[in-house]
């Protein structure tokens, strides 16, 4: 299954803008685009974005040290 930012948005609660400066400052956060441009995300991408609201909201990282934290736990 994929979806699209403003599917994400909504399951989320992450603002596209959001979402689209995650993929600047976090390594391997980087969903598909289609031909058009559009971003394309996985149900492995949507984990992620979970991942990365809790580490941020939760646990008080930044942007990049929750980046780093993932990093981290993939080994």
């Amino acid at each position: 299954m994929t979806y699209t930012i403003g599917d994400v948005e909504q399951l989320t609660g992450v603002k596209a803008h959001v979402l689209r400066y995650w993929e600047e400052v976090v390594p391997n956060f980087n969903p598909q685009k289609d031909v058009t441009g559009r971003r394309i995300y996985s149900q492995k991408d949507v984990e992620m974005i979970f991942r990365i609201k809790y580490l941020i909201t939760e646990k008080k990282y930044t942007a990049e040290g929750a980046g780093q934290q993932i990093l981290e736990e993939s080994g």
